[in-house]
């Protein structure tokens, strides 16, 4: 291709790199190829598999270097015997990069074993950073069906009556329907989750295809987590969207409201 008119010409190894079919290289520096251009002429820089370089011996004192190979050996001779051993001894090279890499690893697991212990220190003193909420009135929540099965909903606590929560459906409005009506329901405490707000919103699907993306058109109602769940693509509600609705939205069953 057009790394041929190279063959057989010498030049300087630089960084390492791969090839665009992923194989170890390097890119090599040239002199530059216009004969007419001056010592401030930039090199010709490629990038050649490792296989297709072959390191050449060092010149002996006093043979005849071009003039470019001969700026080159002063302004950086340790890189020139760097570069060549290199490419002499490619094994042993992938060899100290592992041992480095296993080095680190352990390093790494060290460190989390010391966590570890720092972790059981703190907890012994009974003092916990990260409790979960409280299931309280007035608390949104994830509301888990009986037996696990189906999906969970959104609700809000509206009273505790023991070891059970008295909550308000909140439901899902984009279609208006008789699925747009909120509903109270009991359900255990302990199958009850407190989320917030700021993560629901985050975390937002659409109601209708269950994906967020694209997020660009996914809408969420100006009464989620308050008065619904409703959150929907633009081209996903019944009649669709041709785009964004300028300002807030609401759902069509707020919309009634």
């Amino acid at each position: 291709g057009n790394l041929a008119r190279w063959n057989g010409v010498p030049g300087l190894c630089g960084l390492g790199g791969r090839t665009r079919d992923g194989q170890p290289g390097f890119w090599v520096m040239f002199p530059p190829t216009d004969p007419e251009a001056g010592s401030s002429s930039p090199p010709d820089i490629e990038l050649f598999g490792a296989k297709n370089l072959v390191a050449l011996p060092e010149l002996p004192e006093g043979a005849t270097r071009t003039p470019w190979d001969a700026r080159q050996a002063l302004l950086a001779p340790e890189q020139l015997a760097a570069a060549s051993g290199f490419l002499e001894d490619e094994g042993a090279a992938e060899e100290r990069r592992q041992q480095k890499l296993m080095s680190l690893c352990d390093g790494q697991e060290d460190d989390e074993e010391d966590e570890d212990d720092a972790s059981v220190d703190l907890s012994s003193s009974g003092d916990e950073e990260e409790a979960a909420a409280p299931v309280e009135a007035g608390a949104i929540v994830s509301a888990q069906p009986q037996g696990g099965k189906g999906e969970a909903c959104l609700a809000i606590v509206e009273r505790l009556d023991g070891e059970n929560a008295v909550v308000r459906v909140l439901p899902d409005g984009t279609h208006g329907g008789d699925e747009g009506v909120d509903s109270q329901a009991t359900y255990a405490v302990s199958a009850l989750t407190v989320v917030s707000e700021d993560v629901l919103v985050e975390e937002a699907v659409c109601t209708v295809c269950r994906e967020a993306e694209p997020e660009s058109e996914l809408l969420i109602c100006e009464g989620f987590c308050s008065a619904c769940a409703s959150t929907a693509h633009i081209k996903c509600l019944k009649p669709p969207l041709r785009k964004v609705p300028e300002g807030d939205w609401h759902c069509p069953m707020c919309s009634k409201r």
